[in-house]
């Protein structure tokens, strides 16, 4: 059975809110074949775990107030195609403040608020989560070379979304030891890569997140 997970990173002013939707399946019970033109990581490696993740949904908006954001994220999980379907939301609620996330609850989405933080590990701060920036990108990174991560050659900013994922790099700091991710350059943006991992980490750790009394 599919489940849906919309990942959320919001943008200050003059910053994108990236939108990003992706289906998590049992490869048994579908059918994986002709659809390798769809993948970004390694086609040889499909089929060797028993979940992929299919980016279904892909948008960013600039200059939107947060109540228009918020509508926008009513009417993803309001859509048809989901009508019945379990969709979780996981919002990057890193700096924008915490009426942003209350705006969004008070029109009845389930959220889920992640700030983001170069830390060890995942930690609880009342009903949301502190989450390291290496864990959601390594979850996509893991996610990409096991080729579960399938992205349609047509989707909208697939282009964009590829080059912000080239755009990465591992930044090891020499006091801490601790690995960090960030651009190439200063002025690259990284709100769908944000969201897209945001997305992937919810679907692969839901396990986790319940057994530790999170949610």
């Amino acid at each position: 059975m599919s489940a849906y997970y919309l990942g959320v990173d919001l943008g200050q002013v003059n910053d994108y809110t990236a939108l990003a939707l992706i289906e998590r399946v049992s490869v048994h019970t579908t059918n994986s074949v002709g659809v390798h033109d769809e993948l970004l990581g390694d086609p040889a490696k499909a089929g060797d775990t028993d979940k992929e993740y299919r980016l279904r949904y892909l948008k960013r908006y600039l200059g939107d107030s947060y109540v228009r954001i918020a509508d926008r994220v009513v009417a993803v999980a309001g859509s048809p195609s989901l009508d019945g379907k379990s969709l979780r939301i996981t919002v990057d609620a890193t700096g924008v403040g915490r009426a942003v996330i209350d705006l969004m609850r008070e029109r009845g989405l389930n959220i889920t608020a992640v700030t983001i933080t170069g830390g060890d590990a995942v930690s609880r701060q009342g009903w949301d989560l502190r989450v390291p920036k290496r864990d959601l990108i390594s979850t996509m990174q893991v996610l990409l070379q096991n080729g579960q991560l399938r992205i349609p050659a047509t989707l909208d900013l697939r282009d964009v979304l590829t080059h912000e994922m080239q755009n990465f790099k591992v930044k090891l700091s020499a006091e801490t030891g601790h690995a960090s991710y960030e651009h190439w350059r200063s002025s690259e943006h990284d709100d769908l890569v944000l969201a897209l991992a945001l997305a992937l980490w919810d679907a692969t750790r839901e396990n986790e997140v319940e057994i530790l009394g999170w949610i």
